[in-house]
């Protein structure tokens, strides 16, 4: 579960952010993923660590 600070900072650089100009370009992984500007906890939530991001140098080499 996510902490209520960590939300309210997250609203808030969003809010910030919102309007700033970008690069206008298309960032994506070779697997043709969009890649966001900014990743935090609420996006690994119901990802399983050591199966499905590990150590470094280690299986499953998603570094």
């Amino acid at each position: 579960m996510l902490d209520k600070e960590y939300l309210n900072k997250r609203a808030e650089y969003d809010e910030k952010t919102k309007g700033l100009k970008t690069t206008g370009l298309k960032f994506t992984s070779v697997s043709d993923e969009k890649i966001e500007p900014l990743y935090g906890p609420d996006d690994i939530e119901n990802i399983n660590y050591l199966s499905e991001i590990g150590f470094p140098g280690e299986y499953p080499y998603t570094r």
